[in-house]
């Protein structure tokens, strides 16, 4: 596989983002789907950043999961810039 094929699956990756009335199931499909690309080149992503991609991008209805996260530690909203919060 090329420097370049992993860039632009990189890239893929990280640019995955919530559309306004996309189906959620979708949204998370889209984001598995370009880590499963990066793991088949050699680049597994980390549990930590994949779960932080599904939730950073999702619609103000899903901002309690958002809320109940930060109870528990998990993460800081803050950390979090240009979201949806």
């Amino acid at each position: 596989m090329t420097r370049a094929r992993v860039i632009q699956l990189l890239d893929e990756f990280f640019g995955t983002k919530y559309q306004t009335g996309e189906d959620v199931g979708i949204f998370l499909f889209r984001v598995k789907t370009a880590a499963a690309r990066l793991q088949e080149a050699g680049h597994k992503v980390d549990g930590l950043y994949l779960g932080f991609k599904m939730i950073r991008y999702l619609p103000q209805e899903f901002q309690s999961i958002d809320r109940q996260m930060e109870r528990r530690g998990i993460y800081c909203r803050q950390e979090r810039s240009g979201t949806n919060t």
